[in-house]
């Protein structure tokens, strides 16, 4: 049978095909690519749209951190929120510098939905217990903000503002409608809430010295038995030696102090223990009164 002998016309021909096949194929895998990175580029970019972002949420307000005021010092003991009731219950805690006062006016403003319905339903001179109502579901961040009556709140550095955010606040199951006497209760709840934060902090703080001590001493004994091969080593290890002793009296002395701390706090808080039982006796009483 015949041989076919294939002309070098046909081979040229071949490999220009093949070559067009591989740069239609490296096109397409480029546009793919870039399709890819386009819209990877497009989602972070529209990423706080669509999922917002709660580390840029603003710090809120400290628990018992002094906000000065002209004539007034307040601090924010709690800030309670209830996603069933919609509502919050917010205690600040108030000292005047003047022996008369004329008040603090207020007003909590969302930052998307804008004001919100804000009363309160105890006022005295050294605290309020504000509720604000009709929550936004999706709300992030909420600001209360305070002025002295008789200035404008226009004046900005007269505005005192407080703020909490979806992720610090202290979240609750109910916050009903309550009588003013629980509401009372709340604030002296509060207040006892808070010195045992403050009693665990002093505890803390007492065992990480007593810890640091039990080290300086070991050390010491280390440093006062060594054997030093010249006078220089020793001068610099005795040295030592005296800068150790003088921070585990340091150490001992701040033990004390907290410890002192720590017993005022746990009797402050069985006074205002004492006042909250007072007071849910006195609400006994006036409801038996009342049937």
């Amino acid at each position: 049978s015949p041989i076919l002998v294939r002309s070098p016309v046909w081979r040229v021909e071949m490999k220009e095909k093949k070559s067009k096949k591989i740069k239609k194929g490296t096109n397409a895998g480029i546009q793919v690519l870039l399709c890819i990175l386009a819209g990877g580029y497009f989602l972070f970019f529209t990423s706080k749209i669509w999922m917002p972002n709660n580390e840029t949420l603003i710090e809120p307000t400290s628990l018992y951190a002094r906000q000065v005021m002209d004539r007034h010092e307040v601090y924010l003991s709690q800030w309670a929120y209830s996603v069933k009731d919609r509502a919050m219950e917010v205690i600040i805690e108030i000292e005047a510098k003047d022996l008369v006062s004329e008040g603090i006016e207020f007003e909590a403003v969302d930052r998307t939905a804008g004001k919100l319905p804000i009363k309160a339903v105890t006022e005295h001179t050294d605290y309020l217990v504000l509720r604000i109502t009709d929550v936004p579901e999706k709300w992030k961040e909420i600001s209360i903000r305070l002025w002295e009556k008789g200035q404008k709140k226009e004046q900005g550095e007269k505005l005192l503002r407080l703020y909490t955010n979806i992720d610090k606040v202290n979240k609750v199951a109910k916050l009903p409608q309550k009588e003013a006497i629980d509401y009372d209760i709340d604030r002296l709840k509060a207040q006892i809430t808070y010195d045992s934060y403050r009693i665990s902090e002093h505890q803390e703080k007492i065992d990480e010295l007593i810890e640091e001590n039990i080290k300086l001493e070991k050390r010491i004994k280390e440093l006062e038995t060594a054997n030093y091969p010249s006078e220089e080593e020793a001068e610099k290890a005795e040295k030592t030696v005296g800068n150790a002793e003088s921070k585990i009296v340091s150490n001992a002395n701040t033990v004390t102090e907290k410890t002192k701390m720590i017993e005022e706090l746990k009797n402050r808080s069985k006074e205002l223990q004492r006042q909250i039982n007072q007071l849910k006796d006195e609400e006994q009483k006036n409801g038996s009164d009342k049937k």
